[in-house]
């Protein structure tokens, strides 16, 4: 009777783990393995493994592992795959799946990809080789045909696991968690993706959140994926909005719940937010203050120009920034150039500083406002006096 009795635990103990097991692997799928790439945009897996070889060979390699040598299907493709390589092999060729037929010239992808994209630098395709790699050496950057038998790096590409990422292009638009404003699902995992405009930023705000507090996160990333800078991680039930910009045109979202507790989840909305038209000084002496009260999510660039040996010398004072604002001096003509001087808060809270006298060397100097979300809008703010000094008076005094 006792043995009975334990042989029925024992099955159920046995069919409970069994349960868990599918319930947690089915519901908790990464899209790649470990040390590949997943480019959601495209729902695609990229490896670069750590040996060469030649052309053959390294089809074969990728063959063996799911997919084939990488195609590149768009210029999209090709920036986020020239950051991946730029990491992973910066000095070398590297193996993609392009190749040339020597007998009717035709060029095709391994994969069966459609050839409708082209990387070739300038004189190429040569007749050298019918093998194509990408080469990023001594500052080039485009695919050139090499001969197949020579051993490089390369680069596989496979299709990810699991449900594809949602992916956004327009100038604005909206999303949220599955079911919203119903309750989400235990051990979920959602991507979503924003590339808009080059050129132009992302204002992403939150509009309602409601998870379980700290179990259940909503993290942002500042770029085109999860490996890009971090932004936020938010949970919990917050009652007012949150908006977050970009440093650039993309932007990514990761949803993921543990195996409990549920709640209605997120909604969010975003829109495209363009830099403000250059405001030009050409004066000798300038008084130049940021809007009052301050704006948030407000973009603008200022560009002082003083006449031919002359340069720039400048007076800030009453600067008070928000957690995410930023007031930057570049050494020249654009934000290109050298910075010579920042103002960022340090922290999360409102960071005041107090007045400071610095000057260029040369007769240009560009700087850029940026704010965040305020906080204190009728507090918020800067102001500058800027002179054309002559650079008779630059530097240090020379006795004769």
């Amino acid at each position: 009777m006792a043995s009975d009795f334990s042989s029925s635990l024992l099955s159920i103990f046995l069919f409970s783990l069994v349960f868990v097991f599918r319930r947690g692997s089915k519901a908790d799928v990464d899209p790649c393995p470990d040390r590949w790439f997943h480019m959601p945009q495209s729902h695609s897996c990229f490896y670069s493994p750590l040996h060469p070889h030649e052309w053959e060979e390294a089809e074969e390699h990728c063959i063996e592992l799911g997919g084939h040598l990488a195609s590149v299907r768009s210029p999209e493709e090709a920036s986020i795959l020239r950051t991946l390589l730029v990491r992973e092999n910066p000095s070398f060729f590297n193996w993609i799946g392009l190749r040339r037929n020597p007998i009717d010239q035709e060029f095709s992808w391994t994969d069966g990809s459609s050839f409708s994209f082209a990387l070739f630098k300038k004189n190429e395709p040569t007749d050298f080789g019918d093998c194509i790699a990408w080469s990023l050496t001594e500052g080039t950057d485009g695919w050139a045909a090499i001969n197949c038998d020579y051993s490089q790096f390369f680069l596989c590409r496979k299709g990810a696991e699991g449900e594809r990422a949602a992916w956004f292009s327009e100038d604005e638009g909206e999303f949220s968690s599955p079911g919203f404003p119903e309750a989400y699902e235990n051990e979920m995992k959602r991507n979503f993706f924003i590339q808009v405009e080059n050129g132009s930023r992302i204002l992403l705000t939150f509009t309602s959140i409601d998870t379980e507090p700290e179990k259940d996160v909503i993290t942002v990333f500042d770029g085109h994926s999860e490996e890009s800078r971090t932004i936020a991680k938010l949970s919990g039930k917050i009652p007012e909005s949150r908006s977050f910009l970009s440093s650039s045109h993309e932007m990514a979202v990761r949803f993921e719940s543990d195996e409990d507790t549920v709640a209605a989840g997120f909604s969010a909305r975003y829109s495209i937010l363009m830099r403000n038209e250059l405001k030009n000084y050409s004066s000798m002496f300038e008084t130049i203050s940021s809007p009052k009260p301050a704006a948030s999510f407000y973009l603008q660039d200022y560009l002082i120009e003083c006449p031919p040996d002359f340069h720039v010398e400048f007076t800030v004072s009453g600067v008070q920034l928000d957690a995410d604002d930023t007031l930057k001096f570049y050494q020249g003509s654009s934000d290109q150039e050298y910075v010579i001087k920042m103002y960022k808060a340090t922290s999360s809270k409102i960071t005041n500083f107090p007045t400071e006298n610095f000057k260029s060397t040369k007769n240009t100097v560009f700087f850029s406002y940026d704010s965040g979300q305020q906080t204190k809008p009728d507090e918020n703010g800067w102001k500058l006096e800027y002179q054309c000094k002559f650079d008779a008076n630059l530097g240090e005094e020379i006795e004769i």
